[in-house]
């Protein structure tokens, strides 16, 4: 693990569990995290004790609608942010905290288009169940 500080190269993305499974139509993390490799096209590292998912993108994320103010359910995290990040090549759904999805090159990042699509999805997925 290392401790990495957000917000001058890349910003974070903290997205609930409940909505990537959602978004993703599945419980499963193996599935959730196929789904998140072909939505999002960038980096993701998980948190299985807190059900929680973190998408490394451009740091010109924190300029968008969506993100002006915190939501429990997701929410940008920008400058002065600290991350337990696992190690790279740690991929194994079985332990705490790993890569769902591992960058394909140095700078991969997801864009923010990617992440705002699917925090809607999840968001609009739970509101249907809910009203069924």
């Amino acid at each position: 693990m290392a401790l990495l500080r957000s917000g001058s190269l890349w910003g974070v993305v903290y997205i609930d569990g409940a909505l990537v499974y959602a978004a993703a139509g599945t419980d499963d993390p193996v599935a959730a995290d196929r789904y998140l490799a072909e939505v999002l096209h960038g980096p993701v590292f998980a948190n299985l004790m807190r059900r929680a998912y973190f998408v490394l993108t451009p740091t010109s994320t924190a300029h968008r609608a969506e993100w002006a103010r915190p939501r429990d359910d997701a929410e940008y995290m920008g400058s002065g942010h600290y991350l337990s990040v696992p190690a790279p090549g740690r991929t194994d759904p079985g332990q705490r905290r790993y890569w769902c999805v591992e960058a394909a090159r140095p700078g991969a990042l997801a864009t923010a288009d990617a992440v705002a699509r699917l925090v809607q999805a999840g968001r609009d997925r739970l509101v249907t169940e809910q009203d069924d």
